[in-house]
């Protein structure tokens, strides 16, 4: 039992499974599990993580119990085999979950928010985060087919659609007063709204 341990970095191993990791690392912050060959996100993790690394192993399954880690901060699932995201932790500020197979994510609310990804999976839609405060929107490469407003606040700065399913532009991002960046190369969109002259993109 490593009872002062606040960090370990067990990258670029062949590690399966992690039994116990509560038990074992009670007051960890930080742990760098990436590049194994984990199956699933280690149960009953210690609830004083800050950042958990998972990024590159073989992971398909998340427990509902990651919304319980109520100091979390910054999460890195990208380069795993999740098709679903349960509800994540309030504290979340830091989210990498792209190449993936993600279908799914339930809607959290998470106001301290402000990076995440989900290029490379197969949503169809953008996921409901309440009250995020991020400034850019990464999606590129899902199966998107609608631009959700709820998910775009007036904050945002950039946002990147590329190889999707969209159809149609929504007007109203061109009235919102910080965007400069927008990408939506490789979709299926017939029509460009006149509103684009009014927009600040650049």
């Amino acid at each position: 039992k490593m009872e002062k341990l606040k960090k370990v970095d067990f990258s670029m191993n062949r590690i399966t499974e992690i039994v116990n990791f509560s038990a074992i690392f009670p007051v960890i912050q930080t742990a760098n599990f990436s590049f194994n060959l984990l199956k699933q996100v280690p149960n009953s993790i210690s609830t004083s993580i800050v950042d958990l690394e998972l990024s590159g192993n073989r992971i398909k399954t998340f427990s509902e119990d990651i919304q319980n880690l109520s100091s979390l901060q910054k999460l890195d699932i990208s380069f795993n085999k999740l098709s679903e995201i349960p509800k994540l932790p309030k504290s979340l500020k830091k989210l990498y979950a792209n190449n993936n197979s993600i279908q799914k994510v339930e809607d959290s609310d998470l106001p301290l928010l402000e990076s995440f990804t989900f290029s490379v999976n197969s949503l169809e839609k953008i996921p409901n985060f309440s009250n995020h405060i991020s400034k850019s929107l990464f999606f590129a490469r899902n199966r998107i087919n609608l631009i959700s407003l709820e998910m775009v606040t007036k904050s945002v700065e950039q946002i990147n659609l590329t190889e999707n399913n969209i159809t149609e532009i929504p007007i109203e991002l061109f009235t919102l007063p910080n965007l400069r960046f927008l990408n939506l190369d490789s979709n299926k969109i017939k029509e460009i709204p006149n509103e684009i002259e009014n927009s600040n993109i650049s």
